[in-house]
């Protein structure tokens, strides 16, 4: 099991850095920024988006020990978002050449 703990604290902190701000990045219409931009977006805008949510999370009654759980679960929904702006970035040919 101690394996598997090593895997998971590496993709949490990728689930806690990155995700978080994709709310706001990914969730708003901004046509003029690119995929790339919004990810860096995404990334800046996390630490304060995650700081609210933990707060509200504290304020309705979840423990400190099950916080960062509740994070990870509720920020993985933002990874819908990205994917989703991802294919429609691929699906055009001028901004799909830095995906491949």
């Amino acid at each position: 099991m101690a394996g598997i703990e090593g895997v998971l604290g590496p993709v949490a902190l990728f689930i806690l850095i990155t995700l978080p701000g994709a709310w706001l990045a990914f969730g708003i219409p901004l046509p003029a920024v690119s995929f790339a931009g919004r990810l860096a977006l995404s990334v800046l805008l996390s630490p304060l988006v995650v700081s609210a949510q933990a707060l509200v999370l504290r304020g309705v009654g979840v423990d400190w020990s099950l916080v960062v759980g509740w994070l990870c679960g509720i920020n993985l929904l933002a990874g819908v978002l990205v994917v989703r702006t991802a294919r429609r970035t691929a699906a055009v040919p001028e901004a799909r050449a830095w995906l491949l």
